[in-house]
């Protein structure tokens, strides 16, 4: 953030603040080293409120709801809001951050938990607060990602009519331990009709389908 001086500071948290939490200001910047808390009065308009100041009123009204936002008092020639007096179930700049665990469960790829703290206590991210990351709440992207469908029902008979019309192929590995001859991944063919099950054993995972084609070839000839 930048201010009239030339100098700069820098934003690390954004917040709320106001009388109530239906009826508050958003996007509040905690600026580090500000000593100040600073009301920008045309951003306060551009929300759609209704500002006033008078002899007797010094008050922020949201213009949709006519609800007050803030109230404030004259101190000279400066207008001031006192953040204390505000119910103790506000969000405020100077207590209430962004959703720490969220946000950076986010921006690491939903890591969990236990890794973000593994992540604070040895100092790998810079700029990851130094927090406990202990939230409860639960990320929807992450409980979709985990919902599991039903099983087809099983079929009461066969879909085919003869030996290799339909093959199910299924590769894995690498597996940790090299077999003798050098392989390490697993390609499992299953007929459908007869339920044969063939087992070719690759060094790499790029050979598969050369494996496969000298397979088919095979099979033609027998």
């Amino acid at each position: 953030m930048a201010f009239e001086n030339g100098k700069s500071g820098t934003i690390v948290g954004i917040g709320k603040i106001g009388e109530s939490l239906s009826h508050s200001i958003d996007g509040v910047y905690l600026v580090d080293g500000l000593k100040h808390n600073l009301l920008s009065v045309s951003q306060l308009c551009d929300k759609d409120n209704l500002l006033v100041f008078s002899s007797n009123r010094r008050m922020v009204v949201n213009m949709n709801t006519g609800d007050v936002v803030l109230r404030g008092k004259q101190h000279k020639n400066v207008y001031k809001v006192c953040i204390s007096s505000l119910p103790q179930n506000t969000l405020t700049c100077l207590s209430a951050l962004n959703n720490y665990f969220m946000l950076w469960h986010k921006r690491l790829g939903h890591v969990s938990p236990s890794l973000l703290n593994k992540l604070v206590s040895k100092d790998l991210v810079i700029g990851l607060p130094s927090i406990k990351y202990n939230d409860g709440n639960v990320c929807n992207a992450c409980a979709k990602g985990k919902q599991v469908k039903n099983s087809f029902k099983s079929k009461k008979c066969v879909s085919t009519s003869r030996p290799l019309e339909m093959l199910y192929i299924d590769l894995c590995g690498p597996m940790r331990i090299m077999s003798r001859g050098g392989k390490r991944y697993v390609c499992v063919i299953v007929d459908d009709y007869s339920r044969f099950t063939w087992t070719l054993f690759l060094a790499s995972k790029d050979k598969t389908f050369e494996k496969f084609v000298a397979f088919l070839k095979r099979l033609k000839r027998e």
